[in-house]
């Protein structure tokens, strides 16, 4: 990848909710959709570099196919086997004005000090 695009992407971080929609618009020739600033500078990076390098449709219907079939898993003696992120990553998402934070572990999550087997465990309303 060449330096400019390097720089471009870099930029994106500088710029203005504003800026961000506008170069939107510039590069996808459409309304930006209503997400977060980090979702928008995400799928910018991505887009800058796509038009830099061009993509391979068959290959990246390839990709596609690949991920969603692993999203979906493979039946397994009746259940279905999920990729999960890997251990020590943390998850963070705000709810109710409060930011909750939980930690993948090797087998489960971890919340507020508490072990759980699945995110569908944890209840923020839990102290």
């Amino acid at each position: 990848m060449n330096n400019n695009i390097l720089s471009q992407i870099n930029d994106l971080k500088a710029l203005s909710m504003k800026q961000l929609r506008q170069r939107w618009i510039v590069l996808f020739t459409t309304d930006p959709p209503p997400y977060s600033r980090a979702y928008l500078e995400r799928r910018l990076a991505y887009r800058l570099q796509e038009l830099a390098q061009g993509t391979d449709t068959a290959r990246l219907e390839r990709k596609m196919e690949d991920a969603a079939k692993r999203r979906l898993g493979e039946r397994n003696h009746g259940r279905k086997t999920i990729e999960r992120p890997v251990s020590g990553t943390r998850l963070t998402r705000e709810w109710q004005g409060e930011e909750h934070q939980v930690t993948v572990l090797a087998d489960g999550f971890a919340y507020r000090g508490q072990k759980y087997n699945s995110l569908s465990r944890i209840d923020p309303i839990m102290p």
